[in-house]
């Protein structure tokens, strides 16, 4: 499969995005060795998530800029946030259609929903959440269907809409099982980077590169 312009993962939350997105923050040189850049919207409070958040909020007009701006890159390049995960397919169309970039792929790890609520579920805890894991799980399962946590498809859909049918046919949508993999952030820089992490650091710093 040939690399893609601009390369947009999408999360989705308790799917290790977060470090994903801390290993390219820190290690741009070796990602720019690699052939790539990282987009991270400095101009933006929050970076991408605002624009992702931004999106998903529609204010169209707030993030149109930025997205032009994008669609200038002449080196392949990665933007990161779960948030994309959240927007509507209007909303998707609307991003790819103002970058206007052919050549796009779209990441997404998909993990076990249970799994991913037990996750959720623990994090609650630690910021005071007080009902319990069966309460929790219990009130979600009420719409099974339209609980993004529960239903990926929720998710994936507005963006395989969005791409269109032959883009998506062609691999415009990646998705990978996030259970396969050992360590998705190990699998996530080697599938599209050709780098290699070192665990020894917690996974924060790249010992080489695999591909020039």
């Amino acid at each position: 499969m040939t690399q893609p312009k601009l390369l947009i993962h999408i999360g989705p939350h308790k799917t290790g995005t977060t470090s994903i997105q801390a290993v390219a923050s820190h290690q741009l040189p070796a990602i720019s060795k690699a052939g790539w850049a990282v987009e991270t919207f400095p101009e933006l409070k929050n970076g991408t998530h605002s624009l992702a958040s931004l999106l998903s909020n529609g204010k169209l007009d707030v993030v149109r800029p930025h997205l032009e701006k994008l669609g200038t890159i002449t080196t392949p390049t990665l933007i990161s946030s779960e948030n994309f995960s959240r927007i509507t397919e209007a909303q998707a169309k609307f991003m790819l259609n103002t970058i206007g970039i052919s050549d796009v792929r779209v990441v997404y790890y998909l993990r076990n929903p249970l799994h991913r609520l037990l996750s959720a579920w623990t994090e609650r805890v630690r910021h005071g959440y007080r009902r319990t894991l069966t309460e929790y799980i219990a009130g979600r399962l009420l719409q099974p269907f339209r609980d993004r946590d529960i239903n990926d498809q929720v998710r994936i859909t507005p963006w395989a809409h969005a791409l269109g049918e032959t883009a998506v046919r062609s691999g415009a949508l990646d998705l990978h099982l996030y259970d396969q993999y050992d360590d998705v952030v190990k699998h996530f820089f080697f599938e599209y980077f050709g780098i290699a992490i070192d665990d020894s650091e917690e996974n924060t710093r790249i010992m080489y590169l695999l591909m020039p």
